[in-house]
């Protein structure tokens, strides 16, 4: 096959606002018409024809990953032969099948559609800008059905007033961070926050956090949120008597390979021990709490090490354990009490207590 260096001009696009599944115009790039068209993981496997060029089959990937949603065609190759042009077209489909596998296990999210039973009552009515807004899943394809691609956040577009003519809605979503056009029909509504999974809540607090990490001067919130690498950690606290000595201290250190701050081979982010107190505002606290992932976190001089809590002696003991051995005088006590008990049941069943003396006799 020949490769068609640079982008592929003169493509007729799919109409942006038009819904998943229904048949459009098929699309002309350069005098190719489209014969065969698959969508994996928000882009495009094309095989078209030309039967007067010299090479008649064309195959391409088409994207529009950018705000308008404007296709762009890519990565072309021209052949003469239909069956070298098929088993082109199945293999880039098959790499894209792979990128999305990826995609879905790097993520470790539950794949679950949301409906408008996960939005705030009649709030489709409702203003949208700079509100969580879910994106009807109709709208997206089979794979993108899901939480991390429906959560978004509009950020404008005249289409988030109820009241106006114009209909472009512009989000960015939640999980990716991408930045989408949508139409005001194609929004289920805003989100219950009630309902939102965890994961969902932190990317929320993370938006906010960057937010105002934008405003401070000094790079820190005000609860002395700051952000270093791509995390963003929050003082916890320092070191104190239950943490224990050096030895105790040091047993509930543990590297994190995942996330990978370190100076060692298996570094995944730069780290220094100065840059990271500098970047906290020279913070005189020990232990530091990362917001993504919730875990506590201690600089060590070459890794940003996990700190797992000591476990905390409890103060309630077992009943066996506060139990005090019975004096003479509870014992007598505790005899009488059951006799009087014994008293009363046999008032209570005469005829049950004569039936037994008969027995004896």
């Amino acid at each position: 096959m020949h490769i068609i260096e640079g982008k592929i001009q003169n493509a007729i696009s799919r109409p942006i606002d038009e819904p998943f599944g229904l048949d459009a115009q098929k699309r002309n790039i350069e005098g190719y018409e489209e014969k065969l068209s698959l969508q994996i993981a928000g882009k495009y496997v094309v095989l078209a024809e030309n039967p007067k060029a010299e090479n008649a089959y064309l195959v391409c990937n088409i994207r529009s990953d950018n705000p308008l949603n404007m296709e762009e065609q890519y990565n072309g190759a021209v052949t003469n032969n239909y069956v070298e042009a098929l088993r082109e077209f199945v293999n880039r489909a098959d790499d894209l099948v792979c990128e999305l596998e990826a995609e879905q296990r790097d993520s470790g999210l539950t794949f679950k559609m949301l409906t408008s039973d996960d939005c705030t009552p009649n709030s489709k009515h409702d203003d949208f800008e700079g509100k969580l807004v879910i994106i009807k899943a109709e709208n997206l394809a089979p794979e993108y059905r899901s939480s991390q691609h429906q959560f978004a956040l509009a950020t404008g577009g005249f289409g988030c007033n109820p009241i106006s003519n114009g209909r472009a809605v512009y989000v960015k979503e939640l999980y990716s961070g991408k930045e989408c056009r949508y139409t005001r029909r194609q929004i289920e509504g805003i989100a219950d926050t009630k309902k939102i999974p965890n994961w969902a809540i932190v990317k929320l607090k993370i938006n906010e956090i960057t937010s105002e990490l934008a405003k401070s001067p000094n790079g820190i919130t005000a609860d002395g949120t700051f952000k270093f690498g791509d995390k963003h950690f929050t003082p916890f606290r320092k070191f104190g008597k239950r943490d224990g000595d050096f030895i105790k201290l040091s047993r509930s250190l543990v590297s994190d390979r995942d996330l990978g701050f370190t100076t060692y081979e298996w570094k995944k982010h730069e780290y220094s021990h100065n840059d990271f107190y500098t970047a906290s505002g020279n913070s005189d606290f020990d232990i530091f709490k990362c917001v993504e992932n919730g875990k506590l976190y201690v600089p060590g001089a070459n890794e940003l090490f996990i700190y797992q809590e000591p476990l905390q002696q409890t103060k309630n003991k077992t009943k066996s354990e506060n139990k005090k051995p019975a004096t003479l005088q509870e014992k007598l006590g505790n005899a009488k009490d059951k006799v009087r008990e014994d008293s009363a049941k046999k008032s209570e069943n005469p005829d049950k207590t004569k039936k037994k003396r008969d027995t004896r006799e």
